[in-house]
């Protein structure tokens, strides 16, 4: 059994979607299919795992499950996946193209044994799977005499709104 976790429920849409086009039949675990699925491969958001996790059947389900596949893998959002015994012997893919995580937050390296960087921005463009990048930009607004937050050393949103908020920002954006 595959079981891919997202947390959204924008991504989850968007792999049951990929799965349809596919003619494939996934079960979908979210707030509106409340029981436990029995496909082979299914879909949940990681909310509402995290919500049922109490269940037996849940839990049951889970035990179950032979690979399971995190999207998004760079978020927290699947701590209590990846801490709890129920994976602890089976297999974890989790795919990102943000493989790195800063701060506090729990390191790759606790979860993963491998990370591998499969494709490079620049070979999507070349393989015409995304389109080359047009940048545009602007002098940035003169940020001396904002105040910063003492907390975490950033500028305040609303001084910077405010400072970025003015016509000739955003002059020529749309054309």
């Amino acid at each position: 059994r595959v079981l891919i976790v997202s947390n959204r429920s924008k991504l989850l849409k968007q792999t049951n979607s990929t799965f349809r086009a596919l003619d494939m039949d996934v079960g979908i675990i979210d707030t509106k299919n409340r029981g436990v699925p029995t496909h082979l491969c299914s879909v949940a958001t990681s909310q509402t795992v995290q919500r049922r996790m109490s269940r037996a059947d849940m839990q049951s389900y889970l035990r179950s499950v032979d690979l399971l596949i995190i999207d998004e893998a760079h978020g927290q959002d699947y701590n209590f996946l990846l801490e709890c015994d129920i994976f602890r012997d089976k297999w974890v893919l989790g795919v990102t193209a943000t493989p790195f995580r800063s701060g506090k937050q729990r390191q790759f390296g606790l979860d993963y044994f491998h990370i591998v960087e499969v494709v490079k921005f620049t070979k999507l463009v070349e393989r015409n799977f995304i389109c080359q990048p047009r940048y545009f930009t602007r002098d940035a607004p003169d940020l001396s005499g904002l105040d910063t937050d003492a907390r975490d050393g950033d500028y305040i949103d609303s001084q910077l709104f405010r400072r970025y908020d003015t016509p000739k920002v955003y002059e020529g954006l749309i054309r």
